[in-house]
Parts: C-alpha cells; sequence; structure tokens
C-alpha cells in the first residue's frame, strides 16, 4: 500500500512510477516530504530526551528563627509552604530549593533541597530563644552566584550585620527579595515589681501607644488575675494569699521568649509564721505584739500550729519558748528547712535542757557558759558586762586574743574582736 504522498506523487505521470526514471525535482520533492515526515514523528521522543536542556530555577527561603518571631510561627510555615508549591515544578523543569535560617552557623555547607525535603525541613523548624546575628548568614550568601528567588522572613528586628546581609540578598535575587515582615508586633516583659496592693510591671513594644493584656500565672499555670497596660507600664491589684502563689507572669497573644517573666522569690514580700509567742492585752509587754508588728513591716504574717503555719508555706517561722516538738512535728519541720524554710526560735525556760530536741542545733544548757575570748591585747582591757547585756555573767577566759592583719603593701587593717564560742552541734540535721 503506498503512502498518500507517493500516491499522489505516482499519479503525477507513468514515467514517476519508476524512481530511477522520475525527473530530478519529484525526486527533491519526495526526499522533502519524506524528511519532514520523519521529524513529525520523531519530534516528541527528542524533545522529551537529553536533546533538549532545560534551565533549572533557584529559589533560596531564609527565616529569622529566634524567639522574635514566634508570633506569627505558624503563619510562616503557611507561607512557606505556598512558596514551595508555588515554584515547584514549573514548566517541567527542575527547582532548586535552598532554605536557611538565623540560627545556623557560618561553616554550614548550602545544600540544595527537593520540594518535598524543603517542606519536611519547614514543618521540623522551631522559633530557639536566642539573639539573631545575621554575621554567619552573610558569610555563607557570599558562597553564592547562582541568581535565586529570594524570601526572607524577617523579624523586623536590625541585628548585627544586617545591612551586608541584605546587600547580598539583593545581589544575588532576581528581581527584588521579597522581605516578609511580621503581622504581630513584638511585645516583651522589662520589669516586674511586687507592691502593697499587687503587682507594677513594664513591658516594650514595636506598637505605638500599645495596650496588652498581663497574666499573672500559679506554678500550675493557673491564671491569678490579669493586669492591663498602656504605653509600657500597668498594674493588677491582687490579694496577699494570691501573691504568694504567683510564680510568672505572661503576655496574653505573645508567644515569644520575652513575652514570659519568672517572678524570683526575692521579689514577693516574705511571708512570717508566728506560733507560741506570748500574747498579752497589753502591747507593751506582748511579744506577739513587738514580733508580728515588726514582721508586717517587711511582708505578712500568718499565725497557728505549727501543722497550719507549714501548710501556708512561709519564708520564715518564728516560734516561742515551748517544750520542743512532738516526733510528727519534727518530721514536718525538718522537710520544710531541707526545703529552704528558716525557723527561728525563742529559748527559755521551756527550751532548757532539752537534748533530744532536733529543732535546735545548739541545746541550752542549764551549768554556766564560757566564751572563748578575753577581748584583750596583752592583759585585760575589757570593761565588766553590764547587768543588762545578754552576756551578763557569762566567763570569759583566756584562749583568744585579738591580732593585727597585714594584706598587700602598707595597709593595715585595725584589730577586729573575734571570740570562739564551744557550742555543742547536737544531731546533725
Amino acid at each position: 500500500m503506498a503512502l498518500p504522498t507517493f500516491k499522489f506523487l505516482a499519479d503525477l505521470g507513468s514515467v514517476s512510477r519508476n524512481i530511477q526514471a522520475a525527473p530530478i525535482w519529484l525526486k527533491i520533492l519526495r526526499s522533502l516530504a519524506l524528511f519532514c515526515l520523519i521529524a513529525a514523528i520523531a519530534t516528541p521522543y527528542y524533545s522529551a530526551g537529553n536533546g533538549v536542556k532545560t534551565t533549572a530555577e533557584a529559589v533560596t527561603i531564609v527565616i529569622d528563627d529566634s524567639w522574635a518571631n514566634a508570633n506569627d510561627w505558624e503563619q510562616i510555615r503557611a507561607n512557606s509552604k505556598a512558596i514551595i508549591e508555588n515554584h515547584a515544578p514549573i514548566n517541567n523543569a527542575t527547582t532548586q530549593f535552598r532554605l536557611m535560617t538565623s540560627s545556623q552557623n557560618a561553616q554550614m555547607p548550602i545544600s540544595v533541597l527537593s520540594n518535598r525535603d524543603t517542606l519536611n525541613f519547614t514543618e521540623q523548624l522551631e522559633p530557639k530563644p536566642y539573639l539573631p546575628d545575621h554575621r554567619a548568614l552573610t558569610n555563607r550568601l557570599k558562597k553564592l552566584d547562582q541568581k535565586s528567588h529570594i524570601y526572607y522572613f524577617t523579624d523586623g528586628l536590625r541585628h548585627d550585620a544586617s545591612d551586608e546581609f541584605i546587600g547580598e540578598l539583593k545581589r544575588i535575587a532576581i528581581g527584588k527579595p521579597n522581605l516578609l515582615k511580621p503581622n504581630s508586633p513584638l511585645v516583651t516583659l522589662n520589669n516586674i515589681e511586687a507592691t502593697e496592693n499587687g503587682f507594677a510591671f513594664e513591658y516594650k513594644s514595636f506598637a505605638k501607644n500599645a495596650r496588652e493584656k498581663v497574666n499573672f500565672l500559679s506554678k500550675d499555670g493557673e491564671i491569678l488575675g490579669t493586669g492591663q497596660g498602656e504605653n509600657g507600664r500597668g498594674s493588677l491589684a491582687l490579694p496577699a494569699n494570691l501573691v504568694r502563689k504567683t510564680a510568672a507572669a505572661s503576655i496574653a497573644g505573645q508567644y515569644n521568649a520575652g513575652a514570659h517573666f519568672m517572678i524570683a522569690a526575692s521579689v514577693l514580700p516574705p511571708l512570717i509564721g508566728i506560733e507560741g509567742l506570748g500574747q498579752a492585752d497589753e502591747p507593751l509587754v506582748s511579744d506577739n505584739h513587738y514580733i508580728a508588728t515588726a514582721a508586717n513591716m517587711i511582708g505578712n504574717v500568718v499565725q497557728g500550729d505549727v501543722d497550719n503555719l507549714i501548710a501556708a508555706k512561709p519564708n520564715a517561722i518564728i516560734f516561742g519558748d515551748r517544750n520542743g516538738f512532738s516526733p510528727s512535728e519534727e518530721r514536718a519541720l525538718l522537710a520544710y528547712m531541707r526545703h529552704g524554710g528558716t525557723i527561728i526560735r525563742f529559748m527559755g525556760a521551756h527550751a532548757v535542757g532539752k537534748q533530744q530536741d532536733l529543732i535546735v542545733c545548739a541545746p541550752l544548757s542549764a551549768t554556766p557558759r564560757i566564751m572563748a575570748s578575753n577581748f584583750s591585747w596583752n592583759g585585760a582591757r575589757i570593761e565588766p558586762t553590764p547587768p543588762l547585756s545578754p552576756l551578763f555573767g557569762v566567763e570569759i577566759n583566756e584562749e583568744a586574743r585579738p591580732r593585727i592583719s597585714k594584706f598587700g603593701r602598707g595597709l593595715w587593717i585595725k584589730p577586729r574582736w573575734s571570740a570562739a564560742v564551744p557550742l555543742g552541734l547536737g544531731k546533725l540535721l
């Protein structure tokens, strides 16, 4: 069966049926027709093979992965995913992706990733609690010569070498770099102080006249109260029992590390427990009156028995003169001290001779005490102890003498009185 083209040519004349006898112009026409037919059949295979060269597109994504970008982190992930899916693939070409973060060091190689690897890398990124430095990014970008589409997720802050870093982005960018700024303004807590009625706080924001809400939290994350701030300052009124429970503060709607503030125990007014002090109707002869008045000047006071005081978790517990403690009270008080609690005891006639009392480092004795110092210099130079002194009646021996110490060149220290008081340590806690 003859092809249509050859049948057409053959019908031009009986002589043309014999290729050898055909005229030259007919031979040329037949050759051209055959070439066009072969080219039409082979073009799809030729284009799909190595005969056609394609230009790979490059996309570079740079992310400031510090705490300053934490507010918009989910949005950064979503936008990065959209960028990757938009560029790969384009026109059946292989897209080369590069993903760089400001936390990576300058020696880290710049790897070319596929779209799938880039998506996986983006999903694994998390903001880190550090301040970015663009110097390492700048040094890495200097190694790139290939032009690329640039997408830079900036935290909106100025860092070391930021100008040089932006210059390197412009150098390798196709067109202009795409600078993607955060949507949420960065807010950080600067200071928190305890007041008579609660707390006062200060914060900084990149937004003008920013009004922020600050949540005050317990150690378990319970919100104890919310303070309203304006123009960088605010306050919160809380009762004393909630002030004592406060462990941290956090700006509502902010997820960066600077928006959280751990409140140290030293910031809070101390809570002082009182038990067993002498109470009298007349304040001038009441131990409880004087101790409670002094304690209220520096903090808050709670009174009750041993169990109630320990449950209140005070910074210190003050005990009056008493006949020791029960075994259960001793165990509770020892555990309280092991966790940092302080016990202050007034030791009097009731506590004398209680050798088995664990809540005292040096049990009192009814026998006379001796203070190991003569407070003299080459002889007795100390006046008699006044009768109203707490040291009246204490025997003074000759075991220690004051000395002059010399430090450095020509620096003399005045004599310093010292005394070694022999006390029994009792049982070690």
